[in-house]
């Protein structure tokens, strides 16, 4: 598959997790008390935390990349819901 020739590792999808964050907001904004630092340890936490059979990558997207993947995830979920509910007639709103 053309997609896949170039990766470093065999199998793209298994045992990985992304953590994504907004760069410019909040605690993480540049103009915030410390926000590098707050990243940091962001980080450390994150991959201290993760169980060593996974690879966590994390991202921090500007205000127009977070707002785009925000919408994006909105959407799957959206899809996601109605999959699930035409699937397994399911009524809107009640498991």
């Amino acid at each position: 598959m053309p997609l896949l020739r170039d990766l470093a590792r065999p199998d793209p999808f298994s045992l990985q997790i992304s953590f994504v964050f907004p760069a410019e907001r909040g605690r993480f904004a540049a103009t915030a008390v410390d926000a590098e630092g707050f990243r940091e340890f962001t980080e450390h936490v994150i991959r201290d935390a993760m169980p060593a059979h996974l690879t966590p990558y994390v991202h921090w997207l500007n205000d127009a990349a977070f707002d785009a993947a925000d919408a994006a995830v909105a959407r799957w979920r959206d899809a996601r819901r109605s999959d699930l509910a035409r699937r397994f007639a399911l009524v809107e709103g009640r498991p």
